[in-house]
């Protein structure tokens, strides 16, 4: 299946993955798409009328909403699936350098996402009569959220011991993720404990540089250098164990017994 010269590896892994998930791909982008409205519109609810800032932080929040969803719920599941059904050890068994398939599947879940997480912004951005002006970094910092959600879920795809764990996991990521992570919300709203322990996790930073290169400055609580390092340095380390793993698997990941 796969070339054996390097510079034509690439592609056939990415095709074997588009022939994989061919099914799943429309009804994937769908639910990228209702998830983000559905955030939008539904947290909405909770806003006073006069609440200018919090309509703000929940449009620039919907985008990394999308993004983290699909990396933290739709990755995993699938990635199981992958090993229980025996493609991912098939896979595995051909000739070509193993960060291509982690690529592969970025471009592919990157392309499953967006679709969602635009739209989910403009319908809010029209419904909550926010105004953007949204920089070409913004598509930068979207590129970096969901390599780390997606890498996130291909770990804890590759890692868990059953379906219902993961799912279980992955549900519990997102939610936790979604209430206690200012994504939506201002970070004031959170106990001061909880704000010093979401200044080591990825989310709060990938929320803030999507907010500033939506225009919306004033709500940004990081320097954008701080915020690119630490996003920049979660990618980078959940990429090279995703690879690692992937490099060097066990006969407990490549399958499922």
């Amino acid at each position: 299946m796969i070339a054996r010269t390097p510079g034509r590896m690439f592609g056939p892994v990415l095709r074997w993955q588009l022939l994989r998930m061919r099914r799943w791909i429309v009804t994937l982008v769908a639910f990228q798409l209702v998830v983000g409205i559905g955030v939008a519109f539904g947290l909405g609810n909770l806003l006073v009328a006069d609440d200018v800032a919090g309509r703000q932080y929940l449009v620039s929040g919907v985008a990394t909403t999308v993004l983290l969803a699909t990396g933290l719920v739709l990755v995993p599941s699938l990635v199981f699936r992958a090993r229980e059904n025996g493609a991912l050890e098939y896979l595995l068994l051909q000739q070509f350098p193993r960060p291509y398939l982690l690529l592969a599947d970025l471009l592919i879940w990157t392309f499953v996402a967006t679709p969602g997480a635009v739209a989910s912004v403009v319908l809010a951005a029209w419904h909550f009569d926010v105004e953007l002006s949204p920089s070409p970094l913004v598509i930068v910092a979207g590129v970096a959220t969901i390599m780390v959600a997606v890498c996130s879920g291909y770990l804890l795809g590759l890692l868990a011991p059953s379906l219902a764990i993961t799912n279980v996991v992955a549900n519990a990521c997102l939610l936790f993720t979604l209430l206690y992570t200012p994504i939506s919300f201002p970070s004031g709203n959170l106990e001061p404990w909880l704000v010093s322990a979401q200044k080591w996790l990825p989310s709060w930073y990938a929320a803030d540089l999507l907010r500033r290169y939506y225009g919306l400055d004033s709500l940004a609580d990081f320097e954008p250098m701080v915020s690119w390092l630490i996003l920049g340095g979660w990618a980078l380390a959940l990429g090279t164990l995703a690879t690692l793993l992937l490099t060097f698997p066990s006969r407990r990941i490549t399958s499922v017994a």
